[in-house]
């Protein structure tokens, strides 16, 4: 065995790092070209003013000089906030009375639906075509365990929330397209991302509502409003005390605003009713101003308000800025979709005269939320579909084929 000499070997970025460690602790040597530059009149600057210029400080400006100043304040609620009181705030906030169960005319056309199987097996693919099967590659929500709250767990990729909403709410729709037929269709349009503004007054207290549905379905006629309450009886029939809160709680406030009235659908076209609302929800999306997890009556209440929001905006387009009292209510169906979750729901619009407790209210109707499936993944390695619900698709068909 031949016995060769150690050498000592040493890593090259060592010896950068200790070159660059001795370099940097030397002192510039004096050339005298300042001495030479101020005997001849030549300028010159300091290099840190030309890396680092300085900024000139600018007066603080006087939030009266900006043109969205109003000396009225006012409560913006918009799509990313929730009410820290969830429904029964909300029921205050829009004077509505709650009714557990939808009208009896939906329960009918509800439980009249038939789906066939070959439909079943077609939203079956869609879902795992929504969860498992596209192509979407993005950061997801960051992990967190409360147990190891500082453990930084690794960045997983794949399809966002908004993107399994849209696309299980884009095959939901055609399923139901091709199951109405043609008459029904051609009543009906599908508008995405749609933007919905809405002032109004409560109790000395100046609101606006500022939401999107992310996809908005209109139609050719009103939705049939008259007599949804025959045979229904309201949780109470009084609205809800939330005292010590008031119905702006955890509502911002600000003086920099612009009020608008928006209802994206003129008037004259040819579907310009409210049909239903499909609604998404994320946690990444939608959070509490308070860093806690949002709660399943405070996403019910951002189904109500948007509903709401929609049918003033309708009211306001048809009757004027100032209408108080409705010659006509108005419905909104609402469908609020938290990936394998739906939420379905229906408001009547019967008055904008939201002061106080005591006079016309707006009616909600709702049914308890209802899981898409139970679990949809990856399961030794294929892909698993378990406990699907075909309720959904009923109910949605249903709710689509309302008039």
């Amino acid at each position: 065995m031949r016995i060769n000499q150690s050498l000592w070997a040493q890593h090259i970025y060592q010896m950068f790092k200790k070159h660059w460690k001795v370099q940097g602790v030397r002192r510039p040597i004096e050339t005298g070209a300042l001495t030479s530059c101020d005997e001849h009149g030549i300028p010159y600057e300091d290099i840190s003013d030309v890396v680092n210029p300085k900024k000139p400080i600018k007066p603080p400006v006087n939030p009266e000089e900006n043109p969205l100043w109003n000396s009225r304040s006012c409560c913006i609620h918009n799509d990313s906030n929730v009410l820290v009181n969830g429904m029964d705030q909300a029921q205050l906030l829009t004077k509505t009375l709650v009714f557990n169960e939808l009208p009896r005319k939906l329960r009918n056309i509800v439980n009249s639906t038939k789906i066939s199987p070959e439909s079943n097996k077609y939203f079956k693919n869609a879902i795992l075509t929504a969860h498992l099967f596209d192509a979407e590659q993005k950061k997801l929500a960051i992990k967190k365990d409360p147990l190891r709250p500082a453990w930084n767990f690794p960045r997983d990729y794949g399809i966002t929330d908004q993107r399994k909403c849209r696309l299980i709410i884009a095959k939901l729709l055609l399923e139901c397209e091709k199951l109405v037929g043609f008459e029904t269709t051609t009543e009906r349009r599908v508008l995405h991302d749609v933007l919905f503004h809405v002032p109004f007054d409560k109790d000395e207290v100046f609101y606006q509502f500022e939401y999107c549905a992310e996809t908005f379905i209109s139609s050719k006629n009103p939705i049939n409003n008259k007599n949804l309450v025959d045979g229904l009886s309201p949780v109470s029939d009084e609205l809800p005390e939330i005292y010590p809160l008031t119905c702006d709680a955890s509502i911002p406030q600000t003086n920099l605003y612009s009020i608008r009235n928006i209802y994206p659908i003129s008037n004259e076209g040819q579907c310009p009713h409210p049909h239903t609302i499909f609604l998404h929800y994320s946690p990444l999306d939608v959070k509490n101003l308070f860093d806690l997890p949002v709660t399943e009556t405070q996403q019910k209440a951002r189904s109500l308000l948007k509903a709401f929001a929609v049918a003033a905006a309708k009211a306001q387009a048809v009757y004027g800025e100032n209408v108080k009292q409705l010659p006509e209510p108005i419905t909104v169906q609402s469908v609020h979709v938290n990936n394998k979750s739906f939420y379905f729901g229906m408001f009547q619009l019967n008055t904008l005269e939201l002061n106080g407790t005591a006079g016309t209210k707006n009616y909600w109707f709702d049914v308890p939320p209802m899981d898409l499936y139970s679990e949809c993944a990856y399961i030794d390695a294929r892909p698993t579909l378990i406990g699907y619900n075909p309720d959904v698709l009923k109910y949605a068909l249903g709710f689509y084929n309302n008039n």
